[in-house]
């Protein structure tokens, strides 16, 4: 992992556990950044940020709550796109609890 990744790594990882959003987790693929949830019997990917070639702008995806992905029409410092994600977009990182009536059994 190159030193900007690690560097933006840890910096995801602090302010998703800073707001609160303790169920998430990161990892690096490629120039990307994956959070993501630990869901049972498997990993749920919530969002992706990749790094583009400018070493200083991020593109953001995000997964619906069907499991589609969507590309944020947006491109921007991390900052940025970290900020858009935990206010406009925080739906995509909302605990999923795993018992109750409203949780579908396959």
């Amino acid at each position: 992992m190159d030193l900007d990744l690690k560097i933006s790594h840890s910096f995801i990882r602090n302010k998703l556990h800073a707001m609160g959003f303790l169920h998430l987790d990161v990892r690096t693929q490629g120039r990307s950044l994956v959070i993501y949830s630990i869901e049972p019997n498997e990993e749920a990917i919530r969002a992706v940020l990749t790094r583009l070639d400018s070493r200083q702008d991020f593109v953001l995806s995000i997964a619906n709550h069907r499991g589609k992905w969507q590309l944020v029409p947006a491109i921007g410092p991390l900052q940025e796109m970290m900020d858009m994600l935990t206010d406009e977009l925080a739906f995509t990182l909302a605990f999923w609890p795993d018992v109750g009536p409203y949780r579908v059994i396959q």
